[in-house]
């Protein structure tokens, strides 16, 4: 795959962010999704204020009690009181506070927000996204800045709702949709309550971006291998082309390398995977190679494929270099027009 992306917890990057369409499907999920209705009613530049009861001290300052809810066109914020500042445009909320927009949805004890500046900070919460059937909860949630949120001592899960077999803790989860980055500190993955995996760092894509990095390591053991650690990490190296580089250690065999290399232009596109390793028990070379292009020159379109690999036992022994070709007697070779 040219992406390997962990899209989670993007809902919650901008206090306001651009409406978009909602999936109406979550799969196998038995939680309903949450949804909102856009206020086209409200102009983009104003907001509704409403309460049982309105208190207004001084020139700027109004105290709303009971029942309060404050409309944007793409917000709207619900509490037990509320404090609004007209001249600063800053929004003080506490009890049972509420804040949804079309990507999420924030309940909290307190709440203080700018609405100048787009920035706000929740104290403990918890969140829903509008996609991808995630929720969670924080001691706190800062929006810094458009762009840009910052959730501190947070669980974050894709199960239902009381029914969480795994979920992921981080005590801070900084948002930055501007690199398109997520970065996670002292973080650790939960399955049944049981802890399988800590990382005193990771960062991970929250857009389309691709990102250079470490993906998901494989442990094994085999009788004619022994122990094995298979580490994959990918290198974006420009828009048209990147490359998975896995190194495999293995205790009897020895060290095997392993690449994966895509190009992507205009007229052509191709993939090169190689794989080479000094078997210290067949004690000599063992290689595998393929190289797939096509191209399209004006109407004429061609297709390369060349296969070859150094022994016929080699798909036996290493069954993750080339899955598709583990069951297969015979490499094809072709160049079709």
């Amino acid at each position: 795959m040219l992406r390997q992306r962990l899209l989670f917890l993007a809902g919650l990057i901008a206090i306001v962010p651009t409406p978009r369409v909602h999936a109406e499907d979550w799969g196998l999920c038995h939680a309903p999704s949450y949804y909102f209705s856009i206020n086209e009613e409200i102009a983009a530049n104003e907001a509704v204020v409403e309460a049982h009861s309105v208190l207004r001290s001084g020139e700027y300052r109004l105290d709303l009690t009971d029942q309060v809810r404050l409309r944007q066109r793409t917000a709207n914020i619900y509490a037990d009181e509320a404090t609004l500042f007209r001249d600063t445009g800053q929004i003080h909320a506490r009890g049972q506070v509420r804040f949804e927009t079309p990507d999420y949805r924030l309940t909290a004890d307190s709440a203080k927000l700018d609405n100048q500046n787009k920035t706000g900070v929740f104290g403990p919460s918890e969140y829903q996204l509008s996609l991808g059937h995630a929720h969670g909860q924080a001691s706190r949630i800062e929006l810094i800045e458009p762009g840009q949120t910052v959730l501190v001592d947070m669980d974050y899960t894709a199960c239902d709702p009381g029914d969480a077999d795994w979920k992921l803790s981080a005590q801070k989860l900084e948002l930055d949709q501007h690199s398109g980055r997520g970065t996670a500190t002292n973080a650790t993955l939960y399955f049944k309550r049981i802890p399988l995996l800590y990382t005193p760092w990771f960062q991970f894509p929250i857009d389309d971006r691709r990102l250079s990095g470490v993906l998901t390591p494989n442990i094994g053991y085999s009788d004619d291998g022994g122990g094995s650690l298979i580490l994959p990490v990918y290198w974006n190296i420009a828009p048209q082309y990147d490359m998975t580089i896995t190194p495999a250690v293995y205790g009897k065999r020895g060290l095997q390398l392993n690449t994966e290399n895509r190009y992507l232009f205009q007229q052509n596109r191709g993939q090169i995977d190689l794989s080479y390793i000094d078997d210290e028990v067949f004690d000599h070379t063992r290689w595998f190679q393929r190289w797939q292009h096509q191209s399209t020159i004006g109407e004429v379109q061609s297709n390369l494929l060349l296969v070859d690999v150094s022994d016929q036992d080699f798909f036996d022994d290493f069954k993750q270099v080339a899955p598709r070709y583990n069951e297969t007697n015979h490499l094809e070779r072709h160049l079709r027009f």
